[in-house]
């Protein structure tokens, strides 16, 4: 019973949305800015994000749970 409810609760395209946006605010620039620098060939754009996906990457950074922290304070933002 409770684990129906919090899989619909959680997995839907409201939520869906909300963890994109969150995920984009914590991730997606900085894989939009590699992605930008290596079309281009800009080396500062490629090192910037680099490093920071280098940092994500490592073992204590609680990315994952500020990305969820995020999509629930943007769910409530947006009362959706």
């Amino acid at each position: 019973m409770l684990r129906s409810w919090s899989m619909k609760t959680i997995l839907n395209w409201k939520i869906a949305g909300c963890f994109f946006i969150a995920w984009m605010i914590t991730n997606g620039w900085a894989y939009v800015l590699l992605g930008i620098g290596v079309l281009f060939q800009l080396k500062f754009l490629i090192a910037i994000a680099t490093a920071y996906l280098s940092f994500l990457w490592l073992p204590f950074t609680p990315e994952k749970i500020i990305t969820i922290a995020i999509a629930c304070k943007l769910r409530k933002a947006l009362k959706v």
